[in-house]
């Protein structure tokens, strides 16, 4: 196991259990950087026998009648990782920092990947990862814009990216996640 770098231990992901990758895209996909970084990578990795599922948005857009489609399947999150809109504009993020997926003691239903990958910036690593939490699915993110504290790779590097992640070179770095309020002077918590 590697040093702690502040948020955990990092360490390999397993990529042996990696058969199905969930793709999601900021604003929910649908634009045309998001669009290409998501065909290539549905691409390598339907070649490699991987299942792709992907947010409505890219899913039209993935899946058109005719020569180059990529077959896809729907990706299905939990229904409160999808309501509201947070600080950062993206649409899923929930309102007061609530994160998106269910309550430690609610049983979600399997969002049936081993594997997401967020296209966009940090705002949507942040949701991806909100989305994806309950089931400590390793989320690897692709930064499609100019500046990216979080993101792991550029869309540049993404199919590299992904080709080393699959091939078992790629790091897993824990992260947890902080809840607060604001609490004003007549103790009452503010937003």
């Amino acid at each position: 196991m590697s040093p702690d770098r502040g948020g955990g231990p990092v360490r390999r992901v397993d990529s042996g259990r990696i058969r199905r990758i969930g793709i999601v895209g900021g604003g929910g996909g649908g634009s045309g950087p998001v669009n290409g970084t998501a065909l290539a990578l549905a691409r390598m990795a339907h070649a490699r026998g991987l299942e792709v599922r992907v947010e409505p948005a890219l899913e039209r857009a993935l899946s058109p009648k005719g020569e180059g489609a990529v077959p896809v399947a729907p990706l299905h999150l939990p229904a409160s990782a999808g309501a509201g809109a947070g600080s950062m504009g993206e649409p899923g993020a929930v309102p007061g920092g609530g994160g998106g997926a269910p309550d430690p003691g609610e049983r979600a239903p399997d969002p049936g990947i081993d594997l997401l990958v967020t296209l966009g910036g940090d705002g949507t690593l942040l949701r991806g990862a909100r989305m994806v939490m309950a089931w400590e699915i390793p989320v690897l993110g692709v930064n499609l814009g100019t500046l990216g504290f979080l993101t792991s790779v550029t869309a540049e590097e993404a199919e590299e990216g992904m080709d080393r992640l699959l091939r078992g070179e790629g790091l897993l770095d824990d992260r947890f996640t902080l809840e607060g309020c604001v609490r004003g002077p007549d103790g009452q918590d503010r937003a």
